[in-house]
């Protein structure tokens, strides 16, 4: 048999090709508890071997789920290439974790992988819990199935290999989450991807499963569609309306219904989701227009704003004047507001400022400046008091940290790419991860990002499906516009979602640390132990530097305790 496997860990990006994983065997590991530590079991075969049964032995293997690494196409991978990008041509990559089925198949010369996610129960003793995998394969003329561990090995016809990761638990458990976090969810892709109507019973329940998968994965706020997300649309263009809030237009006067905006905060709340996060009242890139909003005018359905709509028209200011003193009651009425968080225009330029300022001091007269957040990389806007909560861009962190702004968060989308921290599929995993490691540094309170589940080509001009285009259309780099993939009754996973917890995780290790020895001196024992200062561009961006960095951070924890 020309059959192998090895052991790796959750940064290793295992490629289809006949290329070894060029490390040493990942055989140990560690994690404390309430933790979600992952690694991987490759394999491969010079021939196509089909059936192979595994098997999985551990005392924590009711808390394991494996599953497999699925490949998907990219075109377009990146603006440009720095050194450390693992391709620079298009083709196969690791990314959807999809169900492990009972018997696993090799591909002649290709590696692939087995993801294994151990959720470290909270009240788990400290200690080494042996992870042990078995692969029992035959040839046309044998069964192994149902063979005990001797009977396989003495069956000359069968063959079984194992390997065996051992996972140390150690005596502390992370602390809650401190940060926030934001993935932007697009209620629309829901439903065109599985074919349903917009807020059906059906649209309801994978609403549910997602929102679910969301706080599993430590998103604490709900980007929430009151109207149509005026995200990502061609002017003049549109998306299929998803609006929760019912608006009607009669003999002169508005009213609404809050009935589904309602259901949409209880599922939240099931979810356990923190935050509401209200979608944007204006239009993206300036605010200029008005978001498209389906009004009831005297019982016929009327599309009565969009791009047709001046943003400071009478008609619009008049329905704003209406609609947030409605709206604003309804959320204290809940006793939900202090949870929400409010959202005028998203990435207005410089050029904006005078024009976004006049539309801020409307949406002000109803909504708390302390409420508003937008993602605007200009200093300006909060120097001159527009925005008291801005969201810069990570490359643009510099002028705002200078101001000392309290509660800062940061974004990154289809840049920065150059050595910074981002999602794309030929970025190398550490690279993913890193980004709990540079918040910290910075002391940000949060971080966005545009790109959940956003399943449309650039603009929203069409669907697509996420399986065979990865870039919206090659317009946006492979791994920025989605997080999750569509699975058949809820969301598949990806690596880079599994990576991105980690890296949050690692955040939690950090305020651990912190709080036994202070901030100053866990930044300091952050840039010993990595031998330079971190940045935004400067951090640990390969597997090996990664790996042993955490390992250090843990076994820190453990010598104070």
């Amino acid at each position: 048999m020309n059959f192998k496997i090895k052991l790796l860990s959750s940064l290793n990006k295992v490629f289809a090709e006949p290329k070894e994983p060029a490390t040493e065997d990942f055989k140990k590991g560690s994690a404390f508890a309430g933790e979600v530590y992952a690694f991987q079991v490759a394999y491969f075969s010079k021939t196509r071997i089909s059936d192979i049964a595994w098997k999985l032995e551990s005392p924590l293997k009711g808390h394991i789920t494996v599953r497999q690494a699925g490949l998907v196409p990219a075109e377009y991978l990146s603006p440009d290439f720095d050194e450390t990008m693992l391709k620079l041509t298009p083709g196969l990559f690791p990314d959807p974790l999809l169900p492990c089925p009972d018997k696993l198949k090799t591909f002649p010369h290709q590696w692939r992988s087995l993801w294994f996610s151990i959720s470290v129960p909270e009240n788990c003793k400290a200690g080494k819990y042996p992870v042990t995998i078995t692969f029992c394969m035959k040839d046309e003329e044998s069964d192994c199935k149902g063979n005990t561990d001797e009977q396989v090995h003495q069956n000359t016809a069968a063959y079984q290999y194992e390997t065996s990761f051992e996972l140390e638990v150690m005596l502390a458990s992370l602390p809650s989450a401190t940060l926030g976090h934001s993935e932007w969810f697009h209620a629309d892709c829901l439903a065109v991807q599985y074919q349903v109507p917009v807020w059906s019973e059906k649209h309801w329940r994978l609403l549910e499963k997602y929102f679910c998968n969301m706080a599993e994965h430590g998103i604490t706020q709900l980007l929430t569609p009151i109207f149509t997300l005026p995200l990502d649309t061609a002017e003049g263009g549109e998306r299929p309306t998803a609006q929760l809030v019912d608006v009607f237009y009669d003999k002169g006067k508005y009213s609404f219904d809050f009935a589904r905006l309602e259901q949409w905060i209880n599922l939240a709340k099931i979810a356990k989701i923190k935050t509401i996060e209200i979608s944007h009242l204006f239009s993206q890139w300036g605010a200029k227009k008005t978001p498209k909003i389906i009004v009831n005018v005297d019982g016929v359905e009327t599309k009565k704003f969009g791009w047709h709509t001046y943003a400071l028209g009478k008609e619009y200011m008049q329905f704003l004047d209406a609609f947030l003193p409605a709206l604003i009651n309804h959320l204290e009425q809940k006793k939900i507001m202090n949870n929400c968080c409010f959202h005028i225009s998203d990435e207005p330029h410089l050029k904006d400022l005078e024009h976004f300022s006049k539309v801020a001091k409307m949406v002000k007269k109803y909504i708390p400046a302390d409420k508003i957040v937008d993602a605007m990389s200009n200093v300006e806007y909060y120097e001159k008091g527009i925005c008291e909560n801005p969201i810069p861009a990570i490359s643009e962190l510099a002028p705002f940290i200078a101001l000392g702004i309290k509660n800062l968060w940061t974004y990154y989308c289809c840049g920065p790419w150059e050595n910074a921290p981002n999602r794309y599929f030929n970025m190398p995993l550490a690279r993913t991860r890193a980004l709990g490691l540079i918040l910290y540094k910075y002391d940000l309170s949060g971080f966005l990002h545009w790109g959940y589940n956003f399943w449309f080509k650039r603009y929203s001009t069409a669907s697509l499906d996420p399986f065979k285009e990865t870039d919206a259309g090659g317009e946006f780099p492979a791994g920025d516009p989605f997080l999750v993939y569509p699975g058949e009754d809820g969301p598949l996973d990806s690596i880079r979602y599994e990576v991105l917890r980690e890296g949050f995780q690692d955040h939690r290790a950090l305020k651990l640390l912190e709080s036994m020895i202070g901030r100053t001196q866990t930044i300091e024992f952050i840039e010993k132990s990595l031998g330079y200062e971190i940045s935004d561009t400067v951090y640990p961006k390969v597997e090996d530097d990664f790996l042993k960095f955490r390992n250090a951070l843990n076994e820190k924890i453990c010598s104070i305790i």
